[in-house]
């Protein structure tokens, strides 16, 4: 049986306390490192009878003195006043989770004891410290120094005691290119840690205190992969960070004087030992695991680590002590909380920790980081692919791309491996929402597309435009169809990356003509080829946007921008032309919750209030005000700061206030009405005044109120069409376990898979999309080497030799009549929308509708038979 280890802020926890004295007069000596990473948590005994303090000597035999117990207690006031004096003015609240500590330990001891400590450490662990160079060495010190420069922790130092075989220490920098936005934890800014990696397969552990962290080999294979092993570093972290070694040392002197004062009060000291430990010692360690917990939850996901892979590692580890039986399915009699505990309340954090996450600078200057180092290093050594992959993919948005060109990297192009990606849109032209969803003054966001660019130079992709893969479409009308049945039978695997292309409606407010989805103006404002009207802002003063994310505050920012600013983006002429017509002075967002729920990131918010002509409404003080339990996330606190600076500000550039926007929160639409004689609007919306309950979800407080406006425009979101293959309408997009898809009875499809939005719902960034495009590919490939034996099959999983090229007819006809579009057809036509700009004064690019493109194509292919 594999023993567990535990140090006291070990991710593993032992059996029950064991008996014995708890309670010492003053703390031991650090005689091993052990003792000092395991914090002190077992306190001592008491001084034996002999030693024991009375309160006052008497004589049994002669009456009470009562000046000298009087004067007794007046000193043993005295003390407890004093005591409480200093406790009180030693107060100080945690600045991740804003509870309330004690605390008289200073910096300088921490020091002192990081220093103490470390050499501890080596000296107890020696002989088995891995060197630097070691590859477990190596993955650790990555994941542990992308934690710390995500937000701004500090460094891990390179210990001139463990060299590597060169003789020099090893490197510490990691993403030294990527600025992180954030300012430090308090006082955690310059530390510099320390890691040590200790080969012991049988201690299924890791710790940390003081700045130095220890990992044993034995917990790896419980995290399993770099994100479980981020989950248990980024909790083992977070003990530094919130100084719980420290709160420790402080707290032996409540328990000291705690259990003191029930020995004077005459109380057994067994019975005061055990007060002191089920009542203070034990609920303050578990208040702390379970802090660490979510502290390390924010920080792995601010490292742009997967946030699930946390309660998915706890719960292996609380199944590996069930197996062990290594404690009592309860919390009080223990020092961590039962995994059951932690990982229900690690899922009740989730949605944060992807909300930091997908806004993490640290993930966009990974994305080429990552694609660099993949580059630089060639495919990973796989064992040989079994049967030739012949890989069809529906949709040709970003996930599909970055599905297909992981593909290519992991299988090499040479040998006896052969692989076929093949990418189908309804859309005549690639990239999906980066064409057809980024806001035109955002091109920085396109640059992913020289990553697709690259991947479809490799013979082995190829992408077939204006291909819609079963029923009739309405956003692409002059695809050409094909069933799906075709590529079932011509592919040996599927991947789903359709995305979310249907907006979710609000039931109060039914589309109309003055009542419409984002998605229309955002398909509007970049020329969707299913050709939107153009929104009636001609005969509009006032628009209320339905919903605080960021697509809200893009088409807010094109509404209100003046179109001569827009000009040089990519941006169609028609559309600049509807602009320049347009009537619109204000622009209400409005948002069901408060300030510290919105959706929008600090980066759209900025951008806004930093729009010349144009003034924000200014928030009364009160509105900004945090109400939570514990302390706001960095993005919450950036945001209510922008807020804060443009409730004071005026408007930029010429025309002063001229046009006005507002954040209107605690506000959801029941009902709206025309108004056709009102001269002022011709809408009024009705609005319910709502507040957050207990689990901070919006609940309509009974007040209403009536807004006049001219143009309502929902934005709640998007989900998967309901027509899509294994769509599921409770989630709102394709039923999936880790990129696997599922049927309806829960069985896993064999060789069908799905990524990016049509796998999790319409959520995150590039960053992480491509991550998640990158671990589906990564299952594909596992489950082609080692298949799945319970996956219900509904592909034939083998190609016939010499069909590895071979397209279905549609297709096949399609390109004959140019009806379908390859990659190279889209790179001229690319060219040609770009020469298209440049003509025209330099902007970025004219884009081509598709009656455009066929003639272009046509006269081209007339040109080259010439």
């Amino acid at each position: 049986m594999l023993p567990i280890a535990r140090g006291l802020f070990s991710s593993l926890r032992a059996g029950p306390r064991p008996s014995g004295r708890l309670l010492k007069l003053r703390p031991p000596p650090i005689a091993k490192s052990s003792s000092a990473l395991g914090q002190f948590r077992q306190f001592s005994s008491t001084r034996p009878k002999s030693a024991r303090y009375f309160r006052f000597e008497v004589d049994p035999e002669q009456p009470l003195n009562y000046r000298r117990w009087s004067t007794g207690t007046q000193v043993f006031g005295g003390i407890v006043v004093l005591s409480v004096a200093y406790y009180v003015t030693h107060l100080e609240t945690v600045p991740e989770t804003g509870r309330r500590r004690f605390m008289d330990v200073g910096p300088k001891f921490e020091t002192m004891m990081a220093e103490q400590s470390h050499h501890q450490l080596l000296e107890e662990f020696r002989g088995k410290i891995l060197p630097p160079d070691h590859p477990l060495t190596q993955a650790v010190r990555d994941i542990v120094t992308r934690i710390l420069d995500a937000s701004n922790l500090g460094s891990l130092k390179a210990d001139s005691t463990l060299k590597q075989q060169a003789g020099t220490p090893i490197e510490d920098s990691w993403h030294a290119d990527v600025q992180t936005r954030e300012g430090p934890v308090p006082g955690s800014g310059q530390r510099e840690w320390r890691l040590i990696v200790v080969h012991d397969p049988k201690i299924v552990n890791a710790m940390a205190s003081f700045g130095n962290i220890v990992v044993f080999t034995g917990i790896i294979p419980v995290a399993r992969d770099e994100d479980g092993l981020a989950a248990i570093l980024g909790h083992e972290i977070a003990h530094v960070v919130a100084r719980h070694t420290s709160e420790r040392y402080s707290s032996m002197k409540v328990l000291i004087a705690f259990a003191t004062l029930l020995e004077v009060l005459g109380l057994d000291v067994g019975v005061a030992r055990f007060l002191t430990t089920y009542l203070l010692e034990l609920p303050n360690s578990r208040t702390q695991e379970l802090e660490a917990d979510v502290i390390g939850l924010r920080l792995s996901a601010k490292a742009c680590y997967n946030p699930e892979a946390a309660p998915e590692m706890f719960n292996r580890m609380g199944k590996l002590e069930q197996a062990q039986g290594a404690r009592l399915n309860v919390d009080f009699l223990y020092t961590h909380p039962t995994s059951e505990s932690r990982v229900k309340m690690l899922e009740a954090f989730i949605p944060e920790a992807r909300s930091i996450r997908a806004n993490s600078s640290m993930c966009i200057g990974m994305q080429e980081q990552f694609e660099s180092f993949q580059e630089a290093t060639g495919p990973p050594d796989h064992p040989a692919l079994m049967n030739p992959l012949k890989v069809a993919i529906i949709g040709g948005g970003p996930s599909s791309f970055y599905v297909a060109s992981r593909l290519l990297s992991l299988v090499p192009p040479t040998g006896t491996q052969q692989l076929r990606a093949h990418i189908y849109d309804r859309l005549w032209s690639p990239h999906g929402l980066v064409r057809y969803g980024v806001a035109p003054d955002h091109p920085e966001v396109k640059n992913c597309t020289h990553k697709f660019d690259q991947a479809a130079q490799d013979p082995r992709l190829k992408f077939f435009g204006n291909v819609n893969i079963g029923g009739p479409t309405t956003s692409s009308p002059s695809a050409i169809s094909v069933p799906i049945e075709s590529l079932l039978s011509k592919y040996t695997h599927l991947v789903l990356g359709t995305g979310c292309t249907i907006p979710v409606l609000h039931s109060a407010l039914p589309p109309s003509e003055r009542c419409i989805p984002a998605l229309e103006v955002v398909h509007w404002y970049t020329n969707h080829p299913s050709k939107p009207k153009a929104p009636p802002i001609d005969e509009a003063q006032h628009v209320s946007i339905i919903g605080q994310g960021n697509v809200s505050l893009d088409i807010a920012r094109i509404l209100l921008s003046r179109p001569e600013d827009l000009k040089q983006y990519d941006i169609p002429e028609r559309v600049l032309s509807h602009l320049a017509k347009s009537t619109v002075k204000r622009v209400s967002i409005i948002g069901r919750r408060g300030p510290y729920e919105v959706a929008f990131t600090a980066k759209e918010l900025r951008e806004l209030l930093d729009l010349p002509g144009v003034v924000m409404d200014p928030l009364q003080p009160e509105m900004l005000q945090w109400r939570g339990d514990m302390k706001p996330t960095r993005q919450q606190s950036r945001i209510v700061s922008l807020l804060e600076r443009g409730s004071k500000e005026k408007a930029k550039g010429p025309g002063d206030g001229f046009k006005s926007w507002s954040l209107e929160f605690f506000r959801s639409p029941t009902g709206v009405v025309p108004t056709p004689h009102s001269v002022s609007s011709n809408l009024e919306l009705s609005l319910a005044h709502t507040t957050l309950d207990a689990k901070n979800k919006a609940v309509p407080t009974g007040a209403t109120s009536i807004l006049p406006t001219d143009l309502i425009i929902t934005s709640l979101g998007h989900r998967s069409e309901p027509t899509a293959h294994w769509y599921d309408p409770g989630l709102g997009h394709v039923r999936n376990v880790s990129g696997r898809v599922i049927d309806e009875r829960g069985n896993v499809l064999k060789n069908v898979y799905t990524s990016g939005w049509a796998s999790t719902g319409a959520k995150g960034v590039l960053a992480t999309t491509m991550m998640n495009a990158y671990d589906v590919a990564q299952t594909l490939l596992s489950d082609a080497r080692e298949p799945m034996p319970e996956a219900r099959a509904v592909m034939n999983g083998k190609v016939e030799e010499g069909t590895l090229d071979e397209l279905p007819d549609e297709v096949k006809r399609g390109l004959e009549t140019s009806r379908v579009i390859t990659y190279e057809s889209w790179k001229r036509i690319d060219e040609e929308e770009t020469r298209r700009g440049t003509a025209l004064r330099g902007k970025e690019r004219e884009r081509m509708e598709w009656n455009e493109v066929e003639r272009y194509l046509q006269d081209a292919q007339r040109f080259n038979s010439r």
